[in-house]
């Protein structure tokens, strides 16, 4: 149903620029896939299918460029090449990317698939009217699901007493530290201490998995984000390596690794 709604976004945009007579000739379409560190595969296969059932063939009549960014700074050289080379429509995933698209061009129709409450970080401003050249759809989910994450780790690993919290720093996302201060209002009710470990950058992720040891945490629990999406099977990983409980983002995190490893 996501992948349905996303693509009509999509056709919606692409149609809108295109009069009945460039739709009856051979104009190629350009379409620009932004995100932070990576794409997530099914994403990516459902935007090319999706592109595909419309009518919009690479090679054909469309130019889809898949344009990954390795850090925050990386994703506006991107969206600006974008710009300049005149693309039809960019598509933009995550909290940040967005953000960055809507503050480069108000001509170019931005669809974006958001990690955050679109409304709280200011992409749209209604969900029935998000105006602008922006619209698109929000896996947000309602910080309190963290709250039931949490309430289920313990009840599957009762030895849990110091849990390792690992989140992103950045202020784009507010979703983020709202969550964080959910945790530290469940945890003590849970008999479980919480160590937070703020990142902003893959390297300070990669630095604080590598940093995890049974001598000081029995648990990892990671407030999904953007910047953790690539670092998933590493984490997961060293978890299994060193016997420490993760609760993962991902269902590859069960049915790569383990029992030492729930989703929830």
């Amino acid at each position: 149903m996501v992948r349905k709604v996303f693509c009509m976004l999509l056709y919606t945009s692409l149609f809108a620029i295109c009069s009945v007579t460039e739709a009856q000739q051979s104009r190629v379409y350009s379409v620009g896939l932004v995100s932070l560190g990576s794409t997530d595969a099914d994403e990516t296969k459902g935007l090319r299918d999706g592109l595909i059932d419309a009518g919009f063939i690479a090679g054909k009549n469309l130019l889809l460029d898949v344009g990954i960014a390795k850090t925050y700074e990386g994703l506006r050289p991107i969206i600006q090449s974008y710009i300049e080379k005149q693309f039809d429509v960019i598509v933009s995933t995550g909290a940040s990317a967005p953000l960055v698209a809507k503050e480069s061009t108000q001509r170019i129709p931005i669809v974006f698939i958001g990690g955050a409450d679109p409304i709280q970080v200011g992409l749209v401003k209604s969900m029935a009217r998000p105006e602008g050249n922006i619209t698109g759809i929000a896996r947000y989910r309602d910080v309190e699901i963290y709250g039931k994450r949490l309430e289920v780790f313990k009840e599957a690993v009762p030895i849990l007493r110091r849990l390792t919290v690992l989140y992103n720093a950045r202020g784009e996302n507010p979703t983020h530290f709202a969550s964080l201060r959910l945790l530290q209002k469940i945890a003590p009710k849970l008999d479980v201490t919480i160590i937070e470990k703020p990142v902003k950058t893959v390297s300070e992720v990669e630095k604080a998995i590598s940093e995890i040891s049974r001598d000081t945490t029995d648990g990892l629990f990671p407030i999904c984000a953007t910047i953790l999406r690539d670092l998933t099977k590493k984490m997961a990983a060293t978890a299994g390596q060193k016997k420490i409980a993760l609760c993962g983002c991902s269902p590859l995190t069960v049915t790569e690794f383990g029992e030492r490893t729930t989703t929830a």
